[in-house]
């Protein structure tokens, strides 16, 4: 996809217009102000804060992902989320000492296993809609098989041997305009590229990750 605002081939290069002595590291997801030419944030957390209301004036999108009511409980379930497995994935995966490594694997797993249990009594992990957790939850769970099982060695289970977490997936995979922002070769290129954890390049072709929609039986009630 063509980069329109800056016509640049790197990531890089929105940090140095930003800051010409930049020096730090190069992440995703930056927020890009086209008026300042500067980088508003480059914090996932902070990002999908601002879009909950920031830009409502200027949408017809009137959705609310951090109700008032549920916010205690939406900031509890997020740090347990981000130190246990979407943090969690990062440290086993780029562990250096074989009890780093194990330290992790034992936090991803047992994050893995409480919420499967949760979501085996409720739709979504906070109240009865689709909230900012289950948005920060998800990137992790679409990218656990196809990288974080194998390339980043938390493979005790797969995400599809998880019934109801896998059934949540499916759901908010199926939310509307969803889907067409997961592209499952992207996500591989991305990761199992040279580097070194994966000193040949070579891009595993599978798994094969098929997502129906849910039928009815599927449903939670």
């Amino acid at each position: 996809m063509a980069d329109s605002v800056l016509d640049a081939d790197l990531l890089s290069e929105y940090y140095y217009r930003a800051d010409p002595n930049y020096k730090d590291r190069f992440t995703v997801p930056i927020l890009w102000d086209k008026v300042r030419n500067t980088i508003v944030s480059n914090e996932s957390a902070d990002i999908i804060r601002m879009f909950n209301s920031a830009f409502d004036r200027l949408t017809s999108s009137r959705a609310n992902y951090y109700p008032l009511a549920l916010q205690n409980e939406i900031d509890e379930i997020n740090e347990f989320v981000y130190h246990h497995l979407n943090n969690g994935v990062y440290r086993a995966g780029f562990a250096r000492t074989q009890s780093a490594y194990e330290s992790a694997y034992q936090d991803v797993f047992q994050a893995l296993d409480l919420l499967e249990s949760r979501l085996s009594r409720r739709r979504y992990l906070v109240g009865m809609e689709v909230t900012e957790a289950d948005w920060r939850l998800f990137p992790t769970l679409i990218r656990f098989d196809p990288v974080y099982y194998s390339l980043f060695k938390c493979n005790r289970r797969r995400l599809v041997e998880y019934p109801s977490l896998w059934r949540y997936m499916r759901d908010l995979y199926h939310h509307p305009n969803v889907a067409e922002t997961v592209n499952f070769e992207h996500i591989k290129q991305g990761y199992w590229r040279k580097s070194e954890r994966n000193p040949t390049g070579i891009v595993p072709l599978g798994p094969e990750i098929i997502l129906p929609p849910l039928c009815t039986q599927e449903t939670f009630t």
